[in-house]
């Protein structure tokens, strides 16, 4: 009886190793580079005296900005899609993305990214995009975040900006 348990034990164990080989997520913290882009620009707009430039701070500060890339190196269609991805941060909260993800790039002019897009990555390719996720606490920093299909879990922790002070 033991030996049939960890028989079964051991399929299920390596067959989520080989998935997770197959699979590759990383995440990074791109919200705090934005908010600094924003500062520089609107001293620099002051400083040559054009006081024109709106800052989006308070728009850029409710969001935790993420920008994904995943790789599918396995054999099989990966189906993509922002809904498929749940943030938790450090204030053990989680999060859905935000459907202003997709208008974020139109209010956000230098980022020069897009949002993520609901695609299958075939068998060797690669998606990237960027989600965001609404903020509840001004102190929450995005810890890791989770990718769910219908048969499948992935999660990875979020490497933070280093140039923000945690």
């Amino acid at each position: 009886m033991k030996t049939i348990l960890y028989v079964i034990f051991a399929i299920l164990f390596s067959s989520q190793l080989c998935f997770a080989n197959d699979i590759i997520i990383t995440a990074e913290e791109i919200g705090p580079e934005i908010i600094r882009q924003d500062f520089q620009l609107a001293f620099a707009s002051l400083k040559k005296g054009n006081g024109s430039y709106k800052s989006k701070v308070l728009y850029i500060a409710q969001y935790q900005v993420i920008s994904v890339i995943i790789e599918n190196k396995s054999n099989e269609i990966l189906n993509v899609n922002p809904n498929y991805f749940t943030l938790v941060s450090n204030m053990k909260r989680s999060y859905p993305y935000s459907s202003e993800t997709h208008g974020f790039k139109d209010k956000i002019s230098f980022i020069s990214m897009s949002p993520i897009q609901a695609v299958d990555v075939y068998p060797g390719t690669v998606t990237e995009g960027f989600l965001l996720f609404e903020k509840k606490y001004k102190k929450e920093k995005p810890q890791k975040i989770f990718f769910k299909t219908l048969n499948k879990l992935l999660s990875t922790d979020i490497v933070l900006d280093k140039k923000v002070k945690q």
